[in-house]
Order: structure tokens, then sequence, then C-alpha cells
């Protein structure tokens, strides 16, 4: 009973990691910071797809000042 226990703990830990070691080893760049940030390429997006809506310059549309 106690090695029974003890595998599937062990197997649920090998899965954990392995599922966090493949998150990390992606590649895609995503946790690298570019040299430079453009305001037009890098924030504007964001703040146009997150605080243009109930923040931007249409006053009939605004949300919150």
């Amino acid at each position: 009973m106690k090695y029974r226990l003890l595998s599937v703990v062990l197997f649920v830990i090998g899965c954990i990691t392995g599922v966090i070691s493949c998150n990390n080893a992606k590649g895609d760049g995503s946790n690298s910071l570019p040299s430079t940030i453009s305001y037009n390429f890098h924030i504007r997006p964001i703040l146009s797809d997150k605080c243009f809506k109930c923040h931007g310059p249409d006053a009939n549309k605004r949300k919150a000042s």
C-alpha cells in the first residue's frame, strides 16, 4: 500500500515537472524583453485592447473618467 501511494505521488510530481519544463522551454521568446520599446508597436496595442473602450477619447462611449 505504501509503495503504491509513493508511486502515484512520484508520478504526479513527474507530470507536473514535465508540464512546467515544457511551458518554460517554448522558445518563442515570450519571456525576453526587447532591447528598445516602441510606443506604437508595444504599448499602444495594449491600450487599444484593454483601456480605450472605457477610457477612450469618445465622451459618449466613455464608462469611466
